[in-house]
């Protein structure tokens, strides 16, 4: 009989542990893919987006929420909205004109989600009479609320196969939108040990791409999550050895281990267990110089490959690279075909072709000058049997800039078209250019057959994009531009002349360095090799600097001369009124007062050493808010809204989290009030350039003095002339 109680006892506990390892989570679809509500309109319309799975999921069940509104003009007999999954129908609503607002679940069957991006569609066919109907009038639309749509997934991690290779695939995995944590030990913290860590977190953050990451600097292996091991020989062998794992460093390695856990047994006391759905990464050497050489190796790891567990060094070789040459950044004076864009050939079908995007990136300092123009080349052909208001819309950053008159009924194969767009139009930083056609057949006369099959544009990769010379220079401050591609401190890709000083070292601020290190790693796409983390303010530093501390650690030099100004006293700016010139007028307030440990400072100011320099301050009232504000200016919807050069974020906690969640919603309130300066190519400005930016009517009022001067300059050399000629005549 206790034989069976013990057999029974055994299977509630692996239901248990099968149980634990499982997850469910419930996500708006938002912080999954960047979308909003919109409308499918005409008789036939759809809507395509990626949908995520990250490779060490494994699926149990997955239901899609959303919501949507139809015409109250439809039939509803034959109007319908189709969700597809990979080209799978997986259901179908009725556009009822009588119940026009309706929801819908719709479970995602696990055997058709694969790893990898998953295209789930919606499409419309919507009519509003049985016979003849045009077939885009403004009565035909649906909206989809996909802003309001929530997606779960309840899932597992799979077994991660022990192989270097899966650091650039599954490990750190850019369609992984949760839970994505890293802790990194070291066996100090030294300037250089804080620098070289800073650059694998880079590293890491690159393959991530654009998710949220958090990383922790513990002393002790974090369950539940992947770790790394930095360090020399003695001390990576003595450390893998407390938890029974032998190993054996004789030259620059990267060794990948499951996560040793630790596991109570009455009988037998503490032992460890492989986690393999976790990884242990060792990255270590005989000589700081060969853990240079491994982790410099590892950062750059971007194919899926080696397939072994253990990678041995024996050289590494980076490539040259030149000032404003990070991800997806296009120069002047070169043709980029739209190949290079990420932009493969393509066709658009039927009355109104799906949008068609293509996303680069302009150095942000760049000078937009008048009468200077992009030039744009097009290679596309269009069939034949298309109306005389047929075109082809090209738009800039969402906006319609131009549009091409498809005229003849001929159809054609077009070469070098070619449009002028002033360089005004551009921004920098992240630009978008897309082309969305509008075509018409010929014959459209009521009850007639409409034929669609040869509307079709097809816009060949081998179109170009070419931007004159443009020189660098920028008024700063502005924040924005540090979350779009890294601005300033990215200005060389590999962040040489750039640093962070943490005024006081300990686990939340080498977290909060981490997660900025990795933050511009993601912008740049470029690991950040040279720069420097470092708990010692230079005297006088010729670079880019971000100070990362509680406000009571901050240098006195730099803290009375950010915006807010912190310390014993605060020096708040309260805005009045902005003036027609975009500028805050502002109130200075000198108070004794309390910040609270639910908000953070986020701050950018002219560096007091060199002129056209930046600082970047992060601070709050402890450590532990330091490192939360991190951790919000890695998400998205933060990062959106920071511009100026006074941000205030506050964390609030997410109502709908568990109660022990440390999940949070921000409000953001940004700002600028502090004075405008200057930088130009490579960071440095001149004294007299600040000055006329900072005083801009003492440059006109030089300006204005100058023509006086001139003026009686001439006027004096003429009246000398004059004179002479009236002594000459006399």
């Amino acid at each position: 009989m206790n034989f069976v109680w013990v057999k029974i006892l055994l299977l509630l506990l692996l239901i248990c542990s099968n149980v634990a390892m499982g997850k469910t989570i419930k996500v708006p679809l938002t912080d999954i893919f960047p979308v909003k509500s919109l409308d499918l309109r005409c008789i036939d319309a759809k809507y395509e987006l990626k949908l995520p799975i990250p490779e060490r999921w494994k699926i149990n069940s997955a239901r899609l929420s959303f919501s949507y509104i139809n015409s109250a003009s439809l039939l509803k007999k034959n109007s319908q909205l189709v969700v597809r999954l990979n080209g799978t129908p997986l259901a179908q609503m009725k556009l009822d004109p009588n119940a026009p607002e309706g929801s819908a679940e719709i479970n995602l069957p696990p055997l058709l989600l694969q790893a990898g991006y998953n295209n789930v569609t919606f499409g419309v066919s919507q009519h509003y009479a049985t016979q003849c109907e045009l077939p885009c009038v403004p009565e035909l639309w649906t909206r989809l609320k996909l802003d309001q749509a929530f997606i779960e997934f309840d899932y597992q991690l799979k077994e991660l196969p022990q192989k270097i290779s899966q650091v650039a695939s599954a490990l750190f995995d850019e369609k992984s939108f949760v839970d994505n944590k890293v802790n990194i030990i070291t066996q100090d913290r030294t300037d250089k040990v804080l620098s070289l860590v800073g650059g694998v977190a880079s590293g890491i953050g690159i393959r991530f791409n654009f998710q949220p990451l958090e990383f922790t600097s513990l002393s002790q292996i974090q369950e539940n999550s992947d770790n790394l091991l930095i360090g020399t020989k003695e001390f990576v062998e003595s450390y893998l050895a407390q938890y029974d794992i032998e190993f054996d460093v004789s030259k620059p390695v990267v060794k990948i281990f499951p996560l040793p856990t630790k596991v109570y047994d009455e009988e037998n006391g503490d032992y460890f267990r492989a986690d393999k759905r976790h990884a242990l990464i060792v990255i270590s050497g005989i000589t700081e110089k060969e853990i240079r050489l491994a982790a410099d190796s590892f950062d750059i790891l971007s194919l899926p490959f080696p397939d072994s567990s253990k990678m041995e060094l024996y050289e590494f070789e980076i490539p040259d690279i030149k000032l404003y040459s990070g991800k997806n950044t296009l120069g002047t004076g070169v043709d980029y075909p739209f190949s290079k864009m990420d932009f493969t050939t393509h066709t658009f079908r039927g009355f109104a072709g799906s949008n068609k995007q293509i996303n680069f990136r302009l150095p942000p300092d760049f000078l937009i000058k008048p009468n200077q123009y992009v030039k744009v080349k097009l290679n596309f052909a269009y069939g034949a049997g298309s109306r005389l208001d047929s075109v082809l819309n090209v738009l800039l950053n969402e906006k319609y800039i131009a549009s091409i008159h498809l005229d003849d009924p001929r159809g054609g194969l077009i070469s070098n078209y070619e449009i002028d767009l002033p360089t005004y139009l551009f921004k920098g930083g992240a630009n978008s250019l897309s082309f969305q056609p509008v075509m018409t057949p010929l014959i459209t006369e009521n009850c007639s057959f409409v034929h669609t099959e040869n509307l079709f544009l097809t816009l060949f990769d081998n179109s170009n994009l070419h931007f004159p010379d443009m020189p660098h220079q920028i008024t700063m401050p502005r924040l924005d531009l540090m979350f779009v591609n890294g601005f300033p401190y990215t200005r060389w890709p590999d962040g040489y002349q750039a640093k962070i000083y943490i005024p006081q070292v300990n686990d939340q601020t080498v977290a909060a360095a981490l997660n900025i290190m990795g933050l511009l790693g993601q912008k740049n796409g470029y690991p950040l090799l040279s720069m420097e983390i470092t708990s010692t303010l230079p005297q006088k530093y010729d670079g880019e600097l971000i100070v990362i501390g509680k406000i009571s650690d901050l240098p006195k030099k730099l803290a009375e001369i950010a915006p807010l100004s912190v310390g014993e006293q605060y020096r708040v700016p309260y805005p009045v009124f902005k003036s027609s010139d975009d500028e805050n007028t502002v109130a200075i307030s000198t108070q004794d007062s309390e910040i609270s440990l639910q908000k953070g400072i986020l701050m950018q100011f002219q560096s007091p050493d060199v002129l056209g320099r930046s600082i970047v301050m992060l601070t709050a009232k402890s450590d532990e808010t330091v490192e939360k504000l991190s951790q919000a200016v890695t998400r998205g919807g933060v990062q959106s809204n920071i511009k100026g050069d006074l941000v205030l974020i506050d964390f609030i906690q997410d109502e709908n989290a568990e109660p022990e969640s440390t999940k949070f919603n921000y409000a953001t309130t940004a700002i600028k009030v502090g004075k405008s300066y200057i930088t130009g190519k490579g960071g440095k400005i001149s004294p007299i350039e600040s000055i006329m930016v900072n005083n801009p009517n003492l440059y006109w009022g030089l300006i204005f003095g100058l023509i006086i001067i001139f003026a009686w300059l001439f006027y004096w050399i003429l009246n000398r002339r004059r004179i002479n000629r009236q002594n000459q005549a006399q």
